[in-house]
């Protein structure tokens, strides 16, 4: 088991739990642009020392992410620290924007769409 880790950045509390998930925590009502994505993959990165991660990405509270932010995320630089990605999808908007970032930018690691944090939880340890 690793220790547990934080980083609280403007839009977002992200926390590596014991079994090395990271976990994003937004904050109500957040609209993510391109520097929130680039603080948040460096923030990522940190938090997975420096090996691509397996995240849980809570998008309970998003209102809307840029499409220069999914294109950071879904490319190359989200590949290079993301191994795997959960979002958690309990609001319309969350499911609408999850929907999104998989059929139209189509990220290179895998992901998929969960309605419960336990049922993120339980895909993502099965690659722990």
């Amino acid at each position: 088991m690793m220790e547990e880790s934080i980083i609280e950045l403007p839009k977002v509390i992200m926390k590596r739990d014991g079994l090395g998930i990271i976990h994003f925590n937004y904050r109500k009502d957040v609209e993510i642009e391109l520097e929130d994505a680039i603080m948040e993959l460096s923030a990522a990165e940190k938090l997975g020392r420096g090996k691509r991660c397996l995240v849980l990405i809570d998008l309970t509270d998003v209102k809307k992410v840029s499409k220069e932010a999914r294109d950071l995320y879904s490319g190359e630089e989200g590949n290079g620290v993301i191994k795997r990605g959960a979002f958690c999808v309990v609001s319309p908007v969350g499911r609408m924007i999850g929907n999104f970032f998989m059929g139209i930018n189509k990220p290179m690691m895998p992901v998929k769409l969960f309605d419960t944090r336990g049922k993120a939880i339980s895909w993502l340890r099965e690659f722990v």
